[in-house]
């Protein structure tokens, strides 16, 4: 019952957080164009390293180009993309037992803890 509590707290900050946020990021062209431009040019049929540029490992590439012709390419289609990688998070984390520790210790840290 216990992992259900901090699941529905994670849970509830995380829509918080995603409500009063909502738009309010960096700028698109300046602080995130490559990561809309490189899977763009991908899904118009551009290959990776070869006619587009790129210092970074593939795979984002090609799942957000993957995605681009899926739904569009727009930010949106990115932003939704990783809102909804990003309410998995919580459910992996408290299923693994390091995360579990760490989770104890940090409510332990905000706490006190009993020895």
């Amino acid at each position: 019952m216990r992992a259900f509590a901090d699941l529905a707290v994670l849970g509830t900050l995380f829509g918080s957080l995603t409500f009063l946020s909502w738009r309010k990021w960096p700028h698109v062209l300046i602080d995130f164009g490559r990561e809309l431009y490189t899977p763009w040019q991908i899904a118009e049929g551009a290959v990776l390293y070869r006619d587009v540029a790129s210092l970074f490992g593939p795979f984002s590439q090609y799942f957000n180009a993957l995605l681009f012709r899926i739904a569009g390419t727009s930010f949106t289609t990115l932003v939704v993309a990783n809102l909804v990688l990003q309410d998995r998070w919580p459910f992996s984390a408290a299923s693994s037992p390091r995360s579990r520790a760490g989770l104890r210790l940090a409510r332990c840290s905000a706490r006190g803890c009993r020895s």
